[in-house]
C-alpha cells in the first residue's frame, strides 16, 4: 500500500484544463534519499507557494502531486494516471 499527496489551486476560465507538477516522495534503501527525494518535492512546493504569495489567479487548474512509490514501478503516478486518465496500452 501507498499514498500521494495532491493537492491544486483551482483555474478560472478554462479551469477544466490542468497543469500537472509532480515530484516523488519515496525513499530507496540504496539511495541517499533526501536529495533525491526533498530537492523535487520542495521545488514544486515552492513554486506553489510562490503562486499563492503573489495571489496569482490562474485561468488553468494547477495541479501538484507528490509520489510515493516511483522507485518501485512508477505506482505513485502511474497508478493517479490509470485511475484519472486510463491506462496506457502497449503493443506487442
Amino acid at each position: 500500500m501507498q499514498y500521494d499527496t495532491v493537492a491544486e489551486i483551482p483555474g478560472g476560465d478554462k479551469k477544466d484544463e490542468v497543469v500537472m507538477l509532480g515530484a516523488h516522495l519515496d525513499s530507496w534503501h540504496a539511495g541517499t534519499g533526501a536529495t533525491d527525494n526533498g530537492a523535487g518535492t520542495i521545488v514544486m512546493m515552492e513554486a506553489v507557494r510562490i503562486l499563492k504569495a503573489l495571489d496569482i489567479k490562474p485561468r488553468r487548474t494547477i495541479r501538484i502531486g507528490l509520489w510515493r512509490a516511483k522507485s518501485k514501478d512508477l505506482l505513485g503516478s502511474q497508478g493517479y494516471v490509470e485511475h484519472h486518465f486510463g491506462a496506457r496500452h502497449t503493443h506487442g
